[in-house]
């Protein structure tokens, strides 16, 4: 009887090993893939924010659109409780680094244009240059 008991230990050890890097496997993209792609970041530290953040697309880039330029943001609200939004080169370079690291489909670009909710931009500002976020060369 322990023998058995020791046999299904180790088949649920192999299965939660097993487990664990399929999570990773589909674990979202790190902070460091979005700084090292000119990303920026902003925390939710306040309830609006918070409550704003919920309100966008979770855990998927999203085209938005402020003053002429387009910008991609992706918004967590559960696991890092933020949002990072990248330009167009951003984006770029995003998806490069994405592909070299296999990310899923599911992480990348939506492909309906404005598929996001609207964004509050006044809300995560100031940004590097005026009312929108940095449009980094």
């Amino acid at each position: 009887m322990n023998t058995v008991w020791r046999i299904w230990a180790v088949l649920l050890a192999v299965l939660l090993v097993a487990c664990a890097r399929g999570l990773n496997e589909r674990a979202p993209p790190t902070d460091q893939l979005f700084s090292a792609t000119g990303f920026q970041m902003r925390s939710a530290d306040t309830p609006r924010e918070l409550a704003e953040l919920k309100h966008l697309t979770q855990r998927r880039l999203v085209p938005h659109q402020c003053m002429s330029a387009r910008f991609y943001v992706y918004a967590d609200a559960t696991l890092c409780r933020c949002l990072y939004v990248g330009s167009e080169l951003a984006l770029e370079r995003f998806q490069r680094l994405a592909w070299y690291r296999r990310l899923d489909r599911s992480q990348r670009v939506a492909a309906e244009s404005g598929s996001g909710a609207a964004m509050d931009w006044e809300l995560w500002g100031p940004w590097d240059s005026g009312s929108c976020p940095h449009h980094s060369g």
